[in-house]
């Protein structure tokens, strides 16, 4: 996570995920759709949230890695 020390400022999360065949994953897709999912389910906003942000400050990001490509949303 990478917060900005007012509280009125922006704050990020970011996941990064290499594929891994054993997760199912095929795709450089696959592996970002299960970096949100990681986001969620591990509830990392909670924390920025208890800290005083708004959700509309939360911004998270999956990036995901194959070798040398990557895929960011």
């Amino acid at each position: 996570m990478m917060k900005l020390r007012d509280r009125h400022g922006k704050a990020f999360i970011f996941e990064f995920k290499v594929i891994d065949p054993d997760e199912d994953e095929r795709t450089l897709e696959d592996t970002l759709a299960n970096a949100h999912l990681q986001i969620e389910e591990k509830q990392y906003e909670a924390e920025l949230i208890a800290e005083g942000f708004l959700p509309g400050q939360i911004y998270k990001y999956g990036l995901a890695f194959r070798g040398k490509e990557c895929l960011i949303g």
